[in-house]
């Protein structure tokens, strides 16, 4: 459907991640943060090819805010992510569960895995270490 919108209606092909930044203003809303959170179902190779994570990393590293990208789970190329910007990817799914499994107890994951993170951050901060 792109293709035909650019050949036949001068239509230009647009990263998703990139228009939704532009409409809710992130450069703006950044401004002055010391952190930004982000997430996205698993990070794996396709996340490297400008899904949500990347696209706020890249966002994120022009004005030096680190990114914390909280998924469900970490596939290949994690570490591709950290030259992009990221600065630390947390996986919520600490268990070697079935994926059925661990979908039914995502809620209490994600909680437990936020408020470890903002725990540390919360040390790090009151001893000087995020700055």
């Amino acid at each position: 459907m792109g293709g035909g919108m650019v050949a036949f209606l001068g239509s230009s092909l647009q990263m998703g991640i990139e228009v939704v930044l532009n409409t809710v203003q992130f450069d703006h809303a950044i401004q002055g943060a010391s952190l930004v959170l982000t997430g996205e179902g698993k990070f794996d190779s396709q996340s490297l090819s400008g899904k949500v994570v990347i696209g706020v990393a890249r966002r994120a590293k022009k004005q030096g805010v680190p990114v914390v990208a909280v998924v469900g789970d970490i596939g290949d190329s994690g570490g591709a992510a950290y030259e992009e910007g990221v600065s630390a990817i947390f996986s919520i799914n600490t268990l070697a569960i079935p994926f059925a499994q661990a979908k039914q107890r995502c809620r209490e994951d994600l909680a437990l895995t936020m408020d470890n993170l903002m725990r540390f951050w919360v040390t790090a901060s009151q001893t000087g270490g995020t700055q």
